[in-house]
């Protein structure tokens, strides 16, 4: 058994490319807040990204603990990645909620399941269907940026799952150099800038824009929201 094992994780080291993409989130004067530590498996034509989100201890012992883990799978065609399923778990004192959608593509529909449990107990069991269909998700929205500079058009609308505020649909336009302030520029190579319109009811305003410096690579180096709720702007920096 020990030697089927270690025969099936040789094939999957030789066959598949394994990214690491991680970040650090930086919040005005709080400084440090977080990580978020991105694991891409490209394997053929199949991908799969998982994200992890953790406080600081500090940020912890101010907001209590609070932990997010997201999954996407999907195929991978031509350097873009096309969602089949996306899910977000996330921990919240003693919440837990548990989202997956399935994308069906052939239907051209998207199944959500939501759960929440308070302690043990189930408190939340729901299954519906989406009012849009989308082929990206919350994770390729983002991992997808290099793909979306390609693209001859200033002005881009995405949809993608995960975003139902929005009903899905996320505004990007392409920002020239010398349209981007300092506070939102990024070290190192850069491709070019984006500008992504962002519903989230856990920031000051309910529409936020979120500009975003993707690297050489087709990921993103720095993502910037301006004026966050009292305490300044939230950065999110790429360590490696």
């Amino acid at each position: 058994m020990r030697i089927v094992f270690l025969w099936m994780a040789l094939q999957l080291m030789l066959f598949a490319e394994v990214v690491h993409v991680d970040y650090k989130v930086k919040f005005g004067i709080l400084g440090t807040i977080g990580h978020i530590k991105n694991t891409i498996t490209i394997e053929k034509d199949r991908y799969t990204i998982e994200t992890d989100l953790s406080t600081t201890t500090l940020i912890r012992k101010l907001f209590g603990n609070y932990s997010a883990h997201y999954v996407s799978k999907g195929y991978y065609k031509k350097g873009r990645f096309i969602s089949t399923f996306f899910s977000t778990l996330t921990h919240e004192k003693k919440r837990k909620r548990l989202v997956e959608y399935t994308i069906a593509t052939k239907q051209h529909k998207v199944y959500k399941h939501y759960r929440k449990w308070q302690g043990d107990k189930l408190t939340i069991d729901e299954k519906s269907t989406l009012d849009f269909y989308a082929s990206d998700d919350l994770l390729t929205l983002y991992f997808n940026t290099g793909v979306w500079l390609s693209y001859p058009h200033k002005d881009l609308y995405i949809k993608a799952v995960g975003l139902e505020k929005q009903r899905g649909v996320v505004h990007m336009h392409k920002l020239t150099n010398d349209k981007v302030s300092r506070a939102c520029r990024a070290k190192g190579e850069i491709m070019g800038y984006l500008v992504a319109d962002i519903v989230s009811k856990n920031l000051k305003k309910k529409r936020n824009n979120i500009v975003l410096a993707i690297g050489k690579e087709g990921y993103v180096q720095r993502a910037t929201i301006k004026d966050v709720i009292l305490y300044g702007d939230l950065r999110v920096i790429r360590e490696r």
